[in-house]
């Protein structure tokens, strides 16, 4: 087969170059301050409100169609203003 697809949550993707995974994440709901060191980050908001927090003191108020790109040393945190989806993209330096 050529291509891939999913609408499943997790992993949707993943070989020796990127790896793209597919959360959900509930009004309220908190992504808990990491990193992703040697590797680039595409952030996408495909559903909702969500509010990025980059090094704790860059903030990005991301919405349905939102893009975000940066290195993966930084540290992100996040909260959903609504119920989002989101699309993370790990690209290998």
């Amino acid at each position: 087969m050529i291509g891939t697809e999913s609408d499943q949550l997790g992993v949707v993707l993943n070989n020796d170059r990127f790896q793209t995974i597919k959360k959900a994440v509930a009004t309220g709901d908190t992504i808990p301050k990491h990193h992703h060191p040697g590797n680039q980050v595409v952030f996408i908001c495909t559903q909702g409100q969500i509010d990025i927090f980059l090094d704790d003191d860059e903030v990005h108020h991301l919405h349905a169609g939102s893009v975000l790109g940066f290195a993966g040393e930084h540290y992100i945190n996040g909260k959903a203003l609504q119920d989002a989806e989101v699309c993370i993209t790990l690209i290998k330096d």
